[in-house]
């Protein structure tokens, strides 16, 4: 193992994740998709050739493994399979197998996740501020929001990666005040990226992002108290020391744990002082049955208290989005008329590939047969006519999955996220509760987005995944970052 962390920096996922969001060239005409595509491809192809050196294995693996392999089955089944698709999704697959096995160390990665956020924010404000460093050889959007679309070509792709690594600056908790501070700027930065997005799938992100906090702060609370019972239940009540003062502890002979041994019903400990009162103001002596719940109830209302101050940044996000979709030009019931009129037209064809779908890249390959189907049919509305396009995506991931992967392809990528979430529900804070809040952020973009199609967010996606199956439920301590 010690030559394998030579070889396998403990960094090495996040700098992937990093290099995925930033990587730009020019002089290709998918100045964007293909470039990031190669990064996770290449990545994907060292880490496994390095993971395997490891020769571990664990139940964690399980989830990762169906993923990969739901991916290769319709690949090999599909009709429309597309080489830069299926290129993604086994990246994505081997990344997954690949720090699954060797593990994420999070106060390593994420700083890193956060740098790739911070950094793909600055670009994206530059741009809405008229300084866009690709203004070269991308289509000219000043003017509208499309003018910001960071380096990975548009403003709802920028919102989708940067609101989980807001979640995930929101998690991290620096020693130095220099840190700090930098901190505190990159939230201000990806704060005003996401609004300068305008993005509407960011409110339902932030949103779930608050969510997942608030549930990974109740089990804490409560598995944290639960935790402190079991210390106090095996600990002796009372047991005090005072070897600078010999004669103090000859005089009043304080062994609560005899006492407790002799008489297991009475109260663990309880000391009056009443004829000396000035030992019992200097000791501050008092141990009694409310104790455990005391204990409890403390671990509840500090931890509470110490996670709500950084997560409400979350809800300030959200309302000042709002503000700015309020003020912006964009029509959100005409946004979830288009996303409908997708689904309508692609749902009938999941009957045709129920159980392996029609392999990667299948809605871009077959979306002009099916949308000519669909109008044939009759089975639209004419006023849908407008929505009428070539499309490469739908959407909404779990349809697209459906369509792609079959229900297999599906079964896989709810059993990997529930795996996940589990193992982040389970685990210390509060660096699990920002993989958690990540997560939930971007698995509730995909709701009305395609994050899980794109390289950057998809390298993400695979990140938080292996980092929560890499977490322990038994630890409840984590290092300071």
């Amino acid at each position: 193992m010690g030559a394998l962390r030579t070889l396998y920096p403990s960094r090495w996922p996040g700098l992937v994740v990093l290099a995925a969001a930033l990587v730009v060239v020019p002089t290709r005409l998918t100045a964007f998709t293909e470039p990031k595509t190669l990064v996770l491809a290449a990545a994907a192809v060292v880490s496994l050739a390095l993971a395997l050196a490891a020769k571990r294995a664990s139940a964690a693996l399980v989830p990762a493994l169906l993923f990969g392999v739901a991916t290769v089955t319709s690949a090999l089944a599909g009709d429309g399979v597309l080489p830069g698709a299926l290129a993604l999704q086994l990246a994505c697959a081997g990344l997954l197998i690949a720090w699954t096995i060797t593990g994420v160390d999070l106060p390593r990665v994420v700083p890193l996740a956060v740098a790739a956020g911070t950094l793909v924010a600055g670009v994206a404000v530059a741009q809405a501020l008229g300084a866009d460093p690709f203004v070269a050889f991308v289509p000219d959007g000043r003017g509208t929001r499309l003018e910001v679309y960071g380096t990975l070509g548009n403003p709802d792709f920028v919102a989708a990666f940067v609101a989980p690594t807001l979640a995930l600056s929101l998690a991290l908790r620096p020693a130095s005040a220099r840190w700090r501070t930098l901190l505190a700027l990159a939230v201000a930065l990806q704060g005003l990226a996401l609004v300068a997005s305008r993005s509407f799938g960011t409110v339902l992100a932030l949103l779930a992002a608050l969510a997942a906090v608030l549930l990974h702060s109740r089990r804490g609370a409560s598995t944290g108290g639960a935790h402190a019972d079991a210390r106090n239940a095996t600990r002796a009540p009372f047991s005090l020391s005072l070897s600078k003062a010999p004669w103090i502890g000859t005089a009043l002979r304080l062994r609560a744990a005899r006492a407790e041994a002799r008489n297991p019903t009475r109260a663990p400990f309880s000391l009056s002082l009443s004829k000396a009162p000035w030992i019992g103001r200097a000791l501050r002596l008092r141990s009694g049955r409310a104790e455990p719940a005391r204990a409890a109830t403390n671990f509840s209302l500090r931890s509470a208290r110490t996670e709500a101050r950084p997560w409400a940044a979350l809800v300030l996000a959200a309302l000042a989005l709002v503000g700015a979709l309020t003020l912006a030009p964009r029509d959100a019931a005409r946004a979830l008329e288009g996303r409908l009129y997708l689904w309508q037209v692609a749902l009938p064809h999941v009957a045709e590939a129920p159980l392996l779908g029609h392999g990667p890249g299948a809605v871009q390959a077959l979306w002009s047969q099916w949308e000519a189907d669909a109008w044939a049919t009759g089975r639209l509305d004419a006023a849908a006519r407008r929505f009428a396009a070539d499309q490469d995506h739908l959407h909404g991931d779990a349809l697209e999955r459906l369509l792609e992967g079959g229900l297999l392809g599906l079964l896989a990528l709810v059993a990997l996220v529930a795996a996940a979430v589990r193992r982040a529900l389970q685990a210390p804070r509060p660096l699990a509760a920002g993989v958690l809040a990540a997560l939930a952020s971007l698995l509730a973009r995909s709701a009305v987005d395609f994050p899980l199609a794109r390289p950057a967010e998809l390298g993400l996606f695979a990140l938080l995944c292996a980092a929560a199956l890499s977490l322990s439920p038994a630890a409840r301590e984590e290092p300071r970052t």
